[in-house]
């Protein structure tokens, strides 16, 4: 009779592990204008949207300088252009055509409501491409961390076909592009077990 009930306690057991999800998913993202990459962890648990972040579109300044190291190196740009969405082709005019494209930084407000910190592990673009505008999959610093009761600025690359004349014409087609943040909570502080969320950037 115990080992039958042993028996049944590894089969719930091995039922409930593959219920719930218990391996961790990694991903490699690179980090922009670096080459370098960073290794992402999927959260255990359930995905939820709630009020433990908030983020709104704050600015958005001159990145020519980023676009310059781009075109220094075509190599690390090949990588990093995955990150904004781009097929080949239009990563290759970033690099080699000359004045085809323009280079921005958007500023982020994340503002994390918890009483432990947050991490931002992407940024997601739906429309990547829309009007000409690319915006990159992860923040200038690859993971981001965002202190309990705390707001942060968050850098984020945008690419923009030179098509686009006017910045405040690139602010437009941003704020119509649906971007989100994912974010967890696996970090030191967490009182528990991690969990992912995502906030629509307003």
């Amino acid at each position: 009779m115990k080992n039958r009930k042993s028996i049944f306690a590894v089969l719930l057991l091995a039922g409930l592990l593959l219920t719930t999800g218990c391996g961790k998913k990694s991903e490699t993202l690179y980090v922009p204008n670096t080459g370098t990459q960073v290794q992402t962890q999927a959260p255990e648990t359930h995905e939820r949207t709630d009020t433990e972040m908030k983020a709104s579109i704050d600015s958005l300044s001159d990145g020519s300088s980023i676009l310059e190291s781009y075109r220094s190196n075509e190599i690390a740009f090949s990588n990093e252009a995955k990150l904004y969405g781009m097929d080949s082709e239009t990563a290759a005019q970033v690099t080699f055509k000359e004045g085809s494209f323009r280079c921005y930084v958007l500023n982020i407000k994340v503002k994390n409501t918890k009483r432990y910190d947050l991490t931002v592990q992407a940024v997601h673009s739906p429309n990547n491409g829309k009007d000409g505008v690319w915006v990159c999959g992860v923040s200038q610093y690859g993971l981001f961390d965002v202190t309990a009761n705390r707001t942060a600025d968050m850098p984020v690359t945008v690419l923009v076909d030179n098509n686009i004349t006017k910045q405040d014409a690139v602010e437009q087609v941003l704020k119509s592009m649906n971007l989100s943040l994912e974010y967890t909570d696996l970090t030191d502080t967490s009182p528990g077990p991690g969990e992912a969320g995502t906030v629509e950037v307003v």
